[in-house]
């Protein structure tokens, strides 16, 4: 059966039914009156919605049980911003958020805006999407966030009833443009995200890697992609996110180590600067990238052969015959 909600809040009563949500405000300008307005269709197996609030700063906690339920919101109006284990991400069209119900995170917004949300099985969604469980905006398709987005703005916006005879093929229908929307996310070839975001990547790798403690994870979380999307995209460039910043530390390492045979300190003094982590690691690591430059395809893995294979050096030695 089809049910339909809706509130327009001001004040204590829109923070005491945000409560009942899991949002709970640490902060709201004092000279603006506080005022909600929901809209929820909701099926026993489907909700959607669409919000829309006056500026503040609301603590989203984990449902007291786990319903089985996963949140996708969509940013429709408005500036906001997520925050997580100390990371800050910005929130706004045309990004997708999917919340599983069981993380705490802080949502700021720093004017009046709306968004839509739907609910789904998070079971509908476990075979692609375990590696957006960690809130982050995420971004589908534009075709099916569109469309989405229209249907249900019709939806809110009609008059169809409760006892309606379609209503449940109704709720199917959006509940699979939900998921063909984020699953979208995921499905994004290579070729789609490397122009933007290889580069960036690139360029974080090479303005970071002097840091000892930045790592494969905290590129992802730069880029605001999972670390699954961090290889993908990369993995058509030949190299690794890893291979790259290595390299990286290498080639720094090499343009500080000017004596043809250098001291313990002197590798020490070095690996601390260009982000190894002890002398030991740049060692091994200037000896295997010089073990790599001399041994025969045929003596390496499939995937050091690629890399050789695509590296700027063999580009030059192959046109050169």
């Amino acid at each position: 059966m089809l049910t339909r909600d809706r509130r327009d809040l001001v004040g204590t009563a829109a923070l005491n039914w945000m409560k009942t949500q899991g949002w709970h405000t640490t902060y709201a300008d004092p000279t603006q009156e506080i005022r909600v307005v929901s809209e929820r269709l909701c099926t026993g197996t489907f909700a959607m919605g669409r919000i829309w609030h006056t500026p503040m700063t609301v603590e989203v906690q984990p449902r007291p049980v786990d319903d089985g339920h996963a949140l996708i919101t969509l940013p429709l109006t408005g500036s906001r911003r997520i925050t997580l284990n100390d990371r800050e991400h910005k929130l706004e069209a045309p990004d997708i958020l999917v919340h599983p119900g069981q993380t705490t995170f802080e949502l700021h917004t720093d004017s009046p805006g709306a968004h839509a949300f739907f609910e789904v099985p998070k079971i509908l969604l476990q075979p692609w999407l375990s590696q957006a469980w960690d809130v982050r905006p995420i971004v589908g398709a534009p075709g099916y966030r569109d469309t989405i987005v229209s249907a249900s703005m019709a939806a809110l916006n009609s008059t169809f009833t409760a006892d309606s005879a379609a209503s449940a093929s109704w709720a199917a229908g959006m509940q699979h443009l939900g998921l063909a929307m984020v699953q979208s996310s995921l499905d994004m070839s290579p070729a789609q995200y490397q122009p933007d975001l290889v580069g960036k990547a690139r360029s974080l790798i090479r303005a970071k890697a002097h840091d000892p403690n930045y790592s494969i994870a905290k590129l992802a979380a730069d880029l605001n992609i999972s670390t699954t999307h961090l290889h993908r995209i990369m993995k058509s460039g030949g190299r690794s996110a890893g291979q790259l910043l290595r390299s990286q530390r290498i080639s720094l390492a090499r343009g500080l180590l000017r004596e043809a045979d250098p001291s313990a300190a002197e590798y020490q003094r070095v690996a601390e600067v260009v982000g190894f982590t002890s002398a030991r690691v740049l060692r091994r690591s200037l000896a295997r990238e010089d073990l790599d430059a001399r041994l025969p395809s045929d003596f390496l893995t499939p995937s050091e052969s690629y890399t050789q294979s695509h590296s700027p050096q063999s580009n030059r030695t192959n046109n050169d015959n």
